[in-house]
């Protein structure tokens, strides 16, 4: 019987990939979510706990699942008076934006098949 290491055994990536989540062909959230990594996700953290500290908290998950909820929770940030949150917010719109645009034109490839 073997003794099992203390140490965790490094895996290949062939002996990886099924411990990962497979999407379905046609699902294209999981892609747009790993997309939406390249949103700074310190400045995303800076946000979240400055609207916290402001009484108005933020729902991360819905950051990147509901772009309605995103671009409201930054324009409420940017219309206050206090100024690093409207830097904050202004940092993250850009990114959100782009994220939001990478999912429409998903949608409509999906829809033309």
């Amino acid at each position: 019987m073997a003794v099992p290491s203390k140490t965790p055994a490094r895996r290949s990536a062939a002996r990886m990939a099924p411990l990962l989540p497979t999407p379905a062909q046609d699902d294209p959230w999981p892609a747009l979510l790993a997309a939406a990594l390249s949103i700074d996700l310190a400045t995303l953290r800076q946000f979240i706990q400055a609207m916290a500290d402001k009484g108005d908290p933020v729902d991360s998950a819905r950051m990147f699942l509901d772009p309605v909820y995103a671009f409201r929770r930054l324009a409420a940030a940017h219309a206050g008076s206090d100024e690093s949150l409207r830097s904050l917010s202004l940092r993250l719109f850009e990114p959100c934006q782009q994220f939001e645009e990478r999912r429409r034109n998903e949608v409509v490839r999906l829809s033309r098949h």
